[in-house]
């Protein structure tokens, strides 16, 4: 196993199905960090160097997109937002109710029942 980006990766998978599971990097993003740092994106983690992986690393720290921690923490701040300012998808996040518009009659079961009620 090897941690790139504060997420844990099984050497066996290509690089950018790899860079994908960092939460905030998705395949547009995985590609062009492959294609800065003139790694191929079919490589195997296993066959990458050290020098190789900190390349990686440091191109997406580069570009300066909010991944891990901060992503979720940005996230979460607008959505305490929405709750502070007492806009009705605040309200519906709060009471754990379907945001975007799907009916409740029947389909948001199980959405009352897997969601944290938002505190």
């Amino acid at each position: 196993m090897v941690y790139i980006l504060e997420t844990k990766m099984s050497k066996t998978t290509q690089l950018k199905n790899a860079l994908m599971l960092v939460y905030g990097i998705g395949h547009q993003k995985a590609l062009l960090i492959c294609k800065k740092g003139g790694i191929s994106y079919n490589c195997r983690v296993s066959s990458l160097t050290r020098e190789q992986l900190n390349c990686v690393v440091s191109i997406a720290k580069l570009l300066n997109f909010p991944i891990t921690n901060q992503l979720k923490k940005i996230r979460s701040l607008a959505l305490k937002d929405l709750v502070l300012i007492g806009v009705r998808r605040g309200l519906r996040v709060m009471s754990g109710l379907p945001v975007r518009g799907q009916r409740t009659k029947t389909n948001a079961k199980s959405v009352r029942k897997f969601t944290k009620i938002y505190s």
